[in-house]
């Protein structure tokens, strides 16, 4: 929940002014009346031109100090000689601006940036370029003081006037929409902040090259939006890169120099890289003591920023005179209502709140929030950071009633900006801005369960929390493509079809290695492909923004409107019991479930089901239905599946049973490893399976109610996809047999091959007649292309090979910029894309060839399809439901690909399926939706018949499959 003090990058100047002013100079310079003048005079003139040339070079080598007195003298002889109004003067006067505002001489440099304005628009009109110079140097100036409304308009007065005059595309333009971007990125506006910076970075690099000291600025402030947006490691690159540019140009001695140390220093921090970062603060802090003194609002954030690395490291002796120190130092400057001085006060507080000195750290959360509030407006970020300390302050205190009414105001306040943060990026960015405020969603479910089990405010306002926040990604991503879809235009079109290009080749370069390329030029590639994936998700979820319409913030009443009378939700939640009194970093204790459990009317009910660690161990009792061999084997496996399945109901369903009453339909939300439970298989406490007793349907998230009450109409009838010939297209081969749909080879370098599946054939041969309309592919038509050109088929049923691959390794590029992965440093291997690593076998699987596909068809392609208005995928193959399990947001696998994809419901697998039996099934399955009965009762009914035969009766051949998604009838 901590938030460090932000780095100034107001520090960085509109260096695009450079060349205007010096322009102005040598051109007023030629046009003075030598015969006008006594030769004296011409002597001073020229010693003020030498003077301010080396203004210059003093400006751009950040000796601020030194240039101050050299322009005080040039302005002198300027304005004696020259007049008020001549354009000399007023270069002297904008460089002199520039440095008091460097020096934090604030009130001398808005005197100087207003002459600079008079003069220019007297002697050159309102709309010259000049003018726009000095309107941004003013800008920068009310960004710096928080006066943020008129630092706005004066960038935009500046950025009109430059792109009137210079074009949309001149540096110039590129350094006001770089200053833009950071008056955003202090309001919290993160996603007009990455446009303009984005514009910023790539004019920057067109005309000034990649080396260019306005590339590293540019590159510096991105990362300070990738920072407060959660994306470490992706700030972490552009800060050395950006670094290493500035130590190139500038030189080790340079403020901007010092300002990268110092931003760097703070990625090491959030790290708890303690002894990294006290170096770059203190190299950091030597520099601009140097340059600035001892009084500057530079030195304070140094100071700031070392306070907080001693605080996170507990040494509050040494912490506490610098918090101090710092404070003072803004308020002599800042005056007492700035957002800087909130930071101080807010760093203060948590100091004190870690000593348990709960008094003052109260008081000062307090000024922060006061202070905040009026200057930033009550949606920012920091106000959020506010409310939620004080929440986690009176929590600590006991004072549980104020706890709650603060943490539901941040709460609040999260929200709204939790609709900016994902409004824009690729799905990984989303996912790191998500897990900043994870922490609070673990504070709102412990405040309710560990405080106040009892409370119902506690416990509406922690469901709600969840119901809001679980599976939000998901939703966001897969509504961002069903907006384009929906409002295609041809450039949306062409970014779509990008898209899927994209996401082919990199599955395509996974699976099929081409030979020709070294392994460093491989994988190269392969990162190429990943970092224009991630810029096309990005741009997409920009474009999807101008049809986004606002929406209701989902509530527990509009859940409840969707829950049938004889059903209830089940809305597991994975979370850390949070502990207030503990050492900062150690807040969250061991984790636990909990499950919320939700009716069509009434208040909302709760268990807390213990630490997950339990729970784990008994759920291996799945890997005892996961089984491959002959069904005599099944014989003596049944009673130790059903003691170790009761196990699990034992901690897992027995206590949320108790509150179900006589409900017979539980629509069951899972968390984490629960994601992987087959909840038919587990036996209560009469020896019963759950499926005997209950229908049971899976969502990602209750909020899924919602969206499954929206109506969509399939485009194509039924498709069945089943027995790709997977050796050649379009030749019949003879190969060994395999009696379930899975994995028969792997090796790390992804080398995979699949023997036929006679069942499968079998499967559609008597599935294909029960559907009107059908359209069958088989053989040598099964094929990738095939199934990626379908359009909303009514039935999409596939039977054949499916994969999940838990342990392929991440292709990675030499690393250019020196950068370590916290995950490589701790010796853990970083896995590939979950998206690709799961995936399906089509024609031409085992060569790899199949016309213009591979005949992989992966998780990753799949999110392509275009399947809204699908009524229901059918994937009759191996372990199609797993995948890499993302707490809060489910499986990352075949199960989000198809949801990605537009699917109302889907059937998948939780294991290697006996090809046999999985053939028995799905007829059995269909006959049943073709009587009408729901989606969930067929698979139910069918399971139940299996269940009570001699033949399927073991969970493994009948409990692999769960129902996602819609369980209601299908129209045929």
């Amino acid at each position: 929940m901590k938030r460090t003090l932000k780095p100034f990058f107001w520090l960085t100047v509109f260096v695009g002014c450079f060349g205007l002013l010096t322009a102005t100079s040598q051109a007023v310079s030629g046009q003075t009346n030598s015969s006008l003048l006594l030769v004296q005079q011409l002597d001073e003139i020229e010693q003020a031109n030498q003077l301010n040339e080396e203004v210059i070079q003093l400006y751009e080598q950040g000796k601020y100090n030194e240039a101050i007195p050299l322009a005080e003298e040039a302005l002198e002889i300027r304005e004696r000689l020259l007049g008020e109004n001549h354009s000399d003067v007023e270069a002297s006067i904008s460089w002199l601006a520039s440095l008091y505002r460097h020096q934090g001489r604030y009130k001398e440099a808005e005197a100087f940036y207003q002459r600079s304005i008079a003069i220019l628009e007297k002697t050159l009109g309102e709309e010259h370029p000049h003018v726009a110079v000095s309107l941004n140097g003013l800008a920068l100036l009310y960004t710096t003081l928080g006066y943020y409304h008129q630092a706005e308009a004066f960038y935009q007065r500046s950025l009109a006037i430059l792109e009137t005059a210079l074009g949309t595309e001149h540096p110039d333009v590129g350094a006001v929409l770089n200053n833009l971007a950071n008056l955003y990125t202090d309001q919290g506006r993160y996603d007009e902040a990455e446009l303009f910076y984005e514009r910023s970075l790539a004019i920057d690099e067109k005309f000034l090259g990649t080396e260019h000291p306005n590339v590293a600025t540019s590159l510096a402030n991105l990362a300070l939006l990738y920072f407060n947006q959660g994306r470490y490691e992706k700030a972490k690159v552009l800060l050395q890169r950006s670094l290493k540019i500035d130590e190139k140009n500038l030189g080790i001695e340079h403020p901007n120099y010092a300002t990268g140390l110092n931003n760097l220093a703070l990625l090491y921090t959030e790290q708890k890289q303690y002894e990294k970062a006290e170096e770059l603060y203190q190299r950091s802090l030597k520099i601009r003591e140097e340059i600035f003194g001892t009084e500057h609002l530079n030195i304070a954030q140094s100071l700031n920023n070392l306070a907080w690395l001693y605080t996170d490291q507990k040494q509050y002796e040494k912490a506490e005179p610098l918090y101090q120190r710092a404070l003072k130092i803004q308020q002599q400057i800042l005056g007492t209502e700035h957002q800087y001085i909130a930071i101080s006060f807010n760093n203060l507080a948590e100091l004190y709140f870690e000593q348990g000195r709960y008094e003052n750290a109260e008081s000062f959360f307090q000024k922060a929030l006061v202070i905040r509030e009026k200057v930033l407006g009550s949606s920012h970020p920091q106000v959020a950071d506010s409310l939620n300390r004080l929440a986690l302050l009176y929590l600590a205190e006991g004072d549980f009633y104020r706890a709650i009414n603060f943490l539901s105001r941040g709460l609040e306040v999260e929200e709204k900006n939790l609709n900016i943060l994902l409004s824009t990026g690729s799905e990984r960015q989303k996912q790191d801005s998500m897990k900043m405020i994870s922490s609070t969603t673990d504070f709102t479910v412990s405040l309710h369960l560990k405080n106040l089990p009892e409370n119902l405010e506690a416990a509406r306002l922690a469901l709600t929390t969840v119901l809001r926040r679980k599976g939000r990604i998901l939703d966001t991503v897969a509504n961002d493509l069903q907006l384009l879809r929906e409002n295609i235009t041809p450039e949306n079109q062409y970014f779509l079809d990008e898209l899927a290009a994209v996401r082919t080749q990199l599955s395509d370069l996974i699976y099929k290695k081409p030979e020709e390329l070294s392994p460093a030029k491989y994988n190269e590639k392969v990162a190429q492909f990943r970092e224009k994936l991630e810029q096309l998700e990005a741009e997409l979820s920009r474009r999807s923004a101008e049809f986004r319409t606002i929406s209701e913030p989902v509530t527990i009443e509009a859940i409840q409107q969707a829950i049938p009378e004889n059903a209830a939700l089940i809305e597991f939640v994975f979370y850390k019991p949070y502990n207030p009194k503990a050492e900062r970093g150690n807040r969250g204790g061991k984790p636990h479930y909990a499950a919320y459990i939700l009716k069509s009317s009434g208040e909302p009910q709760w268990v807390d089901l213990g630490e997950a660690e339990p729970i784990h161990k008994a759920a291996f009792f799945r890997f005892n239905l996961d089984l491959k061999s002959s069904k005599d084997a099944f014989q003596g496996n049944t009673d130790k599946v059903k003691q170790t399945a009761r196990q699990l109901d034992e901690l897992l369903m027995q206590p949320i049973r108790e509150k179900l009453g006589d409900v017979n339909h539980i629509i069951i939300s899972p968390d984490a490893q629960l994601n992987l439970i087959p909840f038919a298989a587990l036996v209560d406490e009469n020896n019963r399976y759950l499926i005997e007793t209950y229908k049971i349907t899976y969502l990602t998230t209750g909020r899924d109610l919602i969206r499954l009450k929206q109506e969509h109409y399939h485009k194509q009838p039924p498709v069945i996809v089943a027995n790709p010939d997977y050796e050649k297209p379009g030749e019949t081969t003879t190969v060994a047999v395999a009696n379930y749909r899975g994995v028969n080879q792997l090796s790390r370098d992804v080398e995979m091959s699949f023997g036929a599946l006679p069942g499968t054939a079998e499967e559609a041969k008597v599935i294909a007649p029960l559907l009107s309309e059908v359209t069958l592919f088989t053989q040598s038509k099964a094929t990738e292309t095939a199934v990626k050109q379908l359009e909303a088929p009514q039935i999409l049923h596939i039977a054949t090979h499916g994969f999940f691959l838990p342990n392929l390794p991440r292709v990675e590029p030499d690393n250019s910029f020196g950068f370590i992965s916290e995950r490589s440093q701790k010796n853990t291997p970083i896995k590939e894309n979950p998206l690709v690593r799961s995936g399906l076998a089509l024609a031409g699987f085992n060569p790899r060839e199949s016309g213009l596909d591979d005949g992989v068809l992966t998780a990753l392609e799949v999110a392509n399809l275009r399947l809204r208005g699908t009524k229901l995928v059918v994937l009759s193959a191996c372990e199609t439901g797993l995948g890499e399990i993302e707490n809060g947001e489910g499986v990352y696998g075949l199960r989000r690909a198809f949801t990605l994809a537009g699917a109302e419901s889907q059937l998948m697998s939780l294991w290697k399926v006996n090809d046999e039996g999985t053939k028995d099934l799905m007829i059995k399955y269909y006959r049943r939706l073709l009587e009408n009965q729901g989606r969930s009762d067929a698979l139910r009914q069918t399971q139940l018949e299996m269940l009570n035969s001699q033949q399927y009766q073991h969970p493994y051949f009948w409990a692999a499959f769960i129902p996602v998604g819609d369980w209601t009838p299908m129209e045929f």
